[in-house]
């Protein structure tokens, strides 16, 4: 009945957007979120008209998007020692150059999905969603590392070290969710220490929480 006054509207993905929220309204940002979340995933059947909901956990590039949204939100709200994305996520090619306009618009961006910058600290993350972590086998039956993971990783370092000197030398770590084995590998390439972590997704949020602040050495509660 205390509903009365608001009216039924035909639904349409630009409608989420519009919605204007005050950051003390987080709760009512989130069960949008869930309804944009229902309405992106329903299909509706041409012949009888009845709408159906996808399992979005079977689209790989769905949840690829969903986890770097939460570990980007968790490390927004959750940890205080590093800057999250200061400048953005852009990262400008050094020595940048085409010979016309036309061939420099065929150079692609780069855009990490989440720099962490302190005092002491520059980290690049790159988030990864696979079904595995690790590629292929070797003899001692170790899996190898994506390796075109690698080279965006390090195309982020390189660039963006180049084009902000001053400060800590950074560092870059590929992330991805649990599956069938933990993951920390630490190696370093051309100078760049760079870390390979899973995070466990799949326990009590206590444990989820110290570890998401462990992978990148920050004190849990």
């Amino acid at each position: 009945m205390r509903l009365n006054g608001v009216a039924s509207i035909r639904l349409h993905r630009n409608l989420f957007g519009q919605v204007s929220l005050g950051a003390n309204r987080r709760l009512y940002r989130f069960l949008i979120s869930v309804c944009r979340l229902i309405y992106d995933s329903a299909i509706v059947s041409e012949e009888s008209g009845a709408t159906t909901f996808f399992d979005f956990r079977r689209d790989e590039a769905v949840m690829w998007r969903l986890f770097e949204n939460f570990v980007t939100g968790f490390y927004e709200r959750e940890q205080g020692h590093f800057r999250v994305n200061p400048n953005g996520r852009q990262i400008g090619w050094t020595n940048f150059a085409g010979q016309d306009e036309f061939s420099r618009s065929h150079i692609p961006e780069l855009e990490a999905d989440l720099i962490l910058d302190s005092s002491n600290r520059r980290l690049i993350v790159d988030t990864k969603f696979y079904r595995d972590a690790l590629t292929g086998s070797h003899h001692g039956g170790y899996g190898k590392l994506n390796s075109a993971n690698l080279y965006q990783l390090l195309a982020y370092l390189r660039n963006r070290q180049s084009g902000n000197p001053e400060g800590a030398w950074h560092e870059g770590m590929l992330l991805y969710p649990e599956t069938s084995m933990r993951l920390r590998v630490d190696i370093k390439l051309e100078g760049f220490w760079i870390q390979a972590r899973t995070v466990n997704l799949n326990q009590n949020w206590n444990d989820l929480h110290n570890e998401m602040l462990d992978v990148i050495g920050v004190p849990g509660k």
